[in-house]
């Protein structure tokens, strides 16, 4: 069985590994949606905002430069001080 596509369509543009690639993530990710029935509280703009300027404060966090590790140090004892268990790099 042929289907056609119209000229143009994304799988004309885009490799089918990487395609098949983003379809997975995609899926994960509706995967993980949790517990719906539990709501999530507000957001803490305040906190965010000063864990944002916290990481800006880092500089330029290029792959293996200290700013990076830094900033992976910073970022895993963030998670660590939520709770959350298995952090790890």
């Amino acid at each position: 069985m042929i289907i056609a596509r119209p000229r143009g369509a994304i799988a004309d543009r885009v490799p089918a590994k990487m395609m098949r690639t983003g379809l997975v993530l995609a899926l994960a990710l509706a995967a993980c949606g949790g517990d719906k029935n539990t709501p999530l509280g507000p957001t803490d703009q305040a906190g965010l905002k000063k864990t944002l300027d916290e990481l800006a404060a880092f500089g330029a966090k290029i792959s293996g430069t200290p700013e990076c590790a830094a900033a992976a140090a910073y970022i895993e004892q963030r998670f660590a001080a939520l709770g959350l268990s298995d952090v790890h790099r």
